[in-house]
């Protein structure tokens, strides 16, 4: 039987990683490489966000970070809200 519900995020993550590994050990590809891939993808986020600043002048954007888990519960909606609004976890201050 096969061991992991391809339905859970972290049994993808779990997957890529262990994919990743093998052609990193098989020199197919370079840590170096992945790690290049993704500061590219974060240039490019940013990129995007910045347009979306501009064109929306006026209006308060707020960068919230990649919170460690799911935001699925009274708790992490209060930890995105201090992200938002301002609180005791986030700046909460548009750009």
């Amino acid at each position: 039987m096969w061991p992991l519900n391809l339905l859970k995020r972290r049994h993808w993550i779990f997957l890529v990683v262990c994919v990743l590994f093998l052609l990193t050990y098989g020199g197919f590809i370079s840590w170096a490489k992945v790690a290049q891939a993704l500061e590219h993808l974060a240039a490019c986020e940013r990129d995007r966000v910045s347009e979306l600043a501009e064109s929306v002048r006026g209006v308060d954007v707020v960068e919230v970070p990649l919170l460690a888990d799911d935001v699925h519960d009274i708790p992490g909606l209060r930890r995105l809200g201090d992200h938002l609004f301002g609180g005791p976890d986030g700046e909460g201050t548009g750009r």
